[in-house]
């Protein structure tokens, strides 16, 4: 898991001195802190930040180390603003022409800030991989909304796999947590539940409706989450289930859209796994796509496999997932969504 495109172009150089090493050091006010680093350099060489245009960066004062062969180890702190997306790092002596270069390219800022601020554990392979000469620091963030019956298992089933306790069950609001699933920034949202054969409240409808400002610019997947008890059963209408999913965005949804069938044992699971591609919404709306998962299990594959089934959407899909435009009419506030 990455942020960023490390790339080196060094110059011949003839002295001792080693390409220069750019570190993430963790999030600062107002970007991301990076520190350059050139050692084995005789003589003391001198260390330049510079914009992508080739602008010199405001950086702190270089720290300078002379070890016992009188050879030189420099570095020098940046912060990386919240608008650059790439910054490059030169170490230089002028009076031997020799010069070595280094770029880092920072993908997905947001993100990025958002992992070193809240999860700064979890930022460390982007530390240990600035050794490779190119290192995919990715943006890999996905974003999924659930949305249900009462007692469907959508808490406890998001609760379980971001590894968090967040989520509660009797919510009348949207939930959101966020959380690194298998090396990748997840976004979940789960929406207030509907109670089973009873119109869904207007309220409700509109909370339904807003979920998309909870993980702009837009949800990756939508997954319908539906108990055993309710696959298993005799139902045979799904039609409240439909309407309620497409008023996330009618019916061009579906096309991001999978059945979750939720349990609490592998008998259940297994039944699931036979009934799930009978079942009309699965058939008729998702183009076949259900996924099995116990909640109760702590087998992360299940987890893994979850995650593989929504890449696979968003493969399809070509990358994308739905773009919210909002607009303002008067105290109206009007969300369209487009592929």
């Amino acid at each position: 898991m990455c942020f960023a495109n490390l790339c080196s172009n060094a110059k011949s150089a003839s002295s001792h001195g080693k390409q220069p090493v750019i570190s993430i050091e963790g999030y600062s006010i107002g970007g991301v802190g990076l520190v350059c680093e050139a050692t084995g350099w005789y003589p003391q060489p001198e260390l330049i930040w510079r914009s992508s245009e080739g602008h010199s960066l405001p950086a702190e004062p270089a720290e300078t180390l002379r070890d016992s062969l009188d050879l030189f180890t420099v570095r020098r702190r940046i912060i990386a603003q919240r608008d650059t997306s790439r910054v490059m790092c030169r170490v230089q002596l002028l009076q031997f022409s020799q010069e070595k270069d280094i770029e880092i390219h920072i993908r997905g800022t947001g993100e990025a800030l958002w992992l070193l601020d809240q999860r700064p554990s979890q930022a460390l392979p982007v530390r240990n991989c600035v050794h490779m000469k190119r290192c995919f620091l990715e943006e890999r963030a996905i974003r999924v909304i659930m949305i249900g019956e009462s007692w469907g298992g959508k808490s406890l089933s998001a609760n379980r796999i971001l590894g968090c306790s967040s989520f509660s069950s009797q919510c009348e609001e949207c939930q959101t947590e966020k959380a690194v699933v298998d090396g990748r920034l997840m976004t979940v949202v789960i929406t207030p539940a509907w109670e089973e054969n009873k119109p869904l409240e207007e309220t409700k409808k509109e909370k339904i409706r807003e979920s998309f400002r909870h993980c702009l610019p837009g949800p990756h997947a939508i997954l319908l989450v539906a108990s055993a008890r309710t696959a298993l059963g005799d139902k045979s209408d799904w039609s409240t289930e439909q309407a309620n999913v497409e008023l996330l965005g009618g019916s061009r949804v579906w096309a991001h859209a999978l059945v979750l069938l939720t349990c609490t044992d592998e008998r259940s699971k297994r039944r699931l796994q036979d009934k799930g591609k009978t079942l009309g919404i699965v058939q008729r709306n998702c183009g076949g796509r259900y996924y099995v998962f116990n909640f109760k299990s702590d087998s992360r594959d299940q987890i893994s496999n979850l995650l593989r089934e929504i890449t696979q959407i968003v493969e399809k899909q070509g990358g994308g997932f739905f773009l919210v435009h909002e607009e303002k009419r008067g105290s109206m506030v009007s969300i369209s969504l487009e592929e």
